[in-house]
């Protein structure tokens, strides 16, 4: 009995060193589709037409950085939770508590009718995969695609989307837009435990329950491609280096006030230029060669977006 456990360790090891290139290669390929979203959104956000290509490095380091954000916010569920837990259990020890003391009904059923019709609702086969579409439409509809409105922003005169997506996007504290991709994450997960609920029960008289699961299965593979775009626009690259440029060559450069390096791709630089610091200062993109990053010494970090819509 005691080489039980061992033997099914190594069959696992084995099974994992036998498909490893599989692993890699699929694990690589999700890492460059998440940062090509992440990163490609992020810069349509700013308002920057960009010459990278469809392959190109930074694609993987965007998608890397993503994934340790996103995996950043499993900690945080994992402490809601145990903080739910904590608050509840003294509620719920109390109310069995104060039920111990009161006596029994007479006549009555020791399960309330309404407790007893929801678990047999719960036990039916269509309830799992239908609370999913629900959940799942609902995240990604009035939630996920909110953040598409946000597009060229550094060009805007104003800031698009409801109130608390540009709450969200401006927020000084990063703990509220961890604790958004932390809640993104919870449904998510809500989603996947409905999937493999409804999955687990045998659809006995009821052909319409496999298209039904497979359209869940549908709705959550397009909430999880649709993560990595709201990082791309709500999380990543909220400060950018505040610029000085030593070169009086580019004449579209006297005008502005203040510039900050945008972007550094491999043939542009794309400054964003504040022409005047007052409240109703005006802002441009420039596009310039590369090469002005040898006359570019960096002042400091800011919060380009806020500084844009707040002044």
């Amino acid at each position: 009995m005691s080489a039980s456990p061992r033997r099914t360790l190594a069959e696992t090891l084995k099974a994992f060193v036998a498909h490893w290139g599989t692993l890699v290669a699929v694990s690589s390929f999700l890492v460059y589709l998440f940062g090509y979203l992440s990163l490609r959104f992020h810069l349509t956000t700013l308002g920057i037409e960009t010459d990278l290509n469809l392959l190109d490095e930074r694609y993987l380091f965007a998608g890397a950085r993503f994934l340790v954000y996103t995996v950043s916010a499993i900690p945080i569920l994992v402490l809601l939770a145990l903080i739910a837990v904590g608050l509840a259990a003294p509620l719920f020890l109390l109310a069995r508590i104060i039920s111990s003391w009161l006596p029994a009904p007479v006549g009555r059923e020791p399960a309330p009718r309404d407790v007893a019709g929801l678990r047999a609702l719960w036990r039916r086969p269509a309830t799992p995969v239908l609370l999913g579409i629900l959940l799942a439409t609902a995240l990604i509809q009035l939630v996920m695609r909110q953040c598409f409105v946000m597009s060229n922003l550094l060009v805007r005169e104003t800031l698009p989307g409801p109130d608390w997506l540009q709450a969200l996007l401006l927020a000084d504290n990063e703990a509220v837009r961890s604790l958004y991709i932390a809640a993104l994450l919870a449904a998510l997960i809500a989603c996947w435990g409905l999937l493999m609920a409804a999955l687990g029960r045998e659809p006995i008289g009821k052909p319409w329950m496999r298209p039904l699961q497979a359209l869940l299965a549908l709705l959550i593979a397009i909430a999880v491609l649709l993560l990595p775009v709201n990082h791309g626009i709500l999380i990543a690259g909220k400060t950018v280096p505040k610029v000085v440029v030593h070169d009086s060559n580019y004449g579209s450069l006297d005008r502005c006030a203040d510039t900050w390096l945008i972007w550094n791709g491999s043939r542009l630089a794309v400054l964003s230029c504040r022409e005047d610091a007052g409240a109703a200062s005006r802002w441009s993109l420039l596009m310039l060669d590369r090469s002005i990053e040898q006359q570019m010494s960096i002042v400091r970090f800011d919060p380009i977006l806020t500084l844009r819509f707040r002044g």
